[in-house]
């Protein structure tokens, strides 16, 4: 596939899976409270293990505007994050792990969880509190290819 405005495909082989990424700008295609589906469509039994968004150009709104990215459920990639912080982050990283603390060593792992399409799935972005008025992020996804 080619880049487009919306989305580019970078490496996808069926059976192995590979790196996605869209551009999403607000400006453009809107930012009103509620969710937004996302010119990336992901098929059932894909595994999305690692993830970032990066901010290109930063996000406005006119009150304490949050965002979340989902495939299955809310919030399942992103949970609900300030505006302001992903400003100032820059680059965010989606799926966060969490120092699993039951670990019998000292040096308890890092457990990052991954999340897997339950059906054919659009990439979702939710706007919740206020509406953005501008602003463009770049969303990375890292998946697996698990269909059979």
């Amino acid at each position: 596939m080619s880049r487009s405005t919306k989305i580019a495909i970078t490496e996808w082989r069926d059976n192995v899976g590979g790196k996605l990424s869209i551009d999403y700008d607000f400006a453009v295609q809107g930012g009103a409270v509620g969710d937004i589906a996302l010119d990336l469509d992901i098929p059932t039994g894909v595994i999305i293990y690692a993830g970032a968004a990066r901010v290109l150009t930063t996000l406005a709104s006119g009150g304490s505007a949050t965002l979340a990215l989902k495939v299955n459920s809310n919030g399942d990639l992103l949970a609900a994050t300030a505006f302001a912080t992903i400003n100032s982050a820059g680059t965010l990283r989606l799926l966060s792990g969490t120092v699993d603390a039951t670990a019998a060593s000292a040096t308890q792992p890092l457990v990052v969880p991954t999340v897997t399409t339950t059906a054919a799935r659009t990439l979702t972005l939710q706007i919740g509190t206020a509406a953005l008025t501008a602003g463009k992020l770049r969303i990375f996804l890292d998946c697996f290819d698990a269909r059979d």
